[in-house]
């Protein structure tokens, strides 16, 4: 399967740089990839710190192309690309996931 060049890479620096970086013990970071119904489904998961519910609703503003770029570029190009957009949950203290999908192109080759 191809998947977008640039879309997975800073997600998982995220995961480390925001998330398990910033706790003392440190942490895990899982990736996985799924086929289902037609589509490419990946997720990143980490333990870190998390994300409080304020940062959570404003992550993906276009108005905050000045704090950073790299999740709101990531969603823009999903969502010009295959329609959708990242879906991110986060709990603090337990960790964040990052969640996407995208078409699955090579559908027709698996039996």
């Amino acid at each position: 399967m191809q998947i977008p060049i640039l879309i997975l890479q800073p997600l998982v620096e995220n995961a480390i740089r925001h998330g398990i970086s910033k706790k003392k013990e440190g942490g895990t970071v899982w990736i996985q990839i799924e086929e289902k119904n037609g589509e490419i489904i990946i997720e990143i998961e980490d333990n870190g710190i998390g994300i409080t519910e304020d940062e959570l609703n404003s992550l993906l503003l276009e108005e905050r192309l000045n704090e950073g770029v790299g999740l709101i570029n990531i969603n823009l190009r999903l969502q010009r690309v295959y329609g959708k957009s990242l879906e991110i949950t986060s709990i603090q203290g337990l960790g964040t996931k990052v969640k996407f999908s995208i078409a699955n192109e090579f559908e027709h080759f698996i039996a």
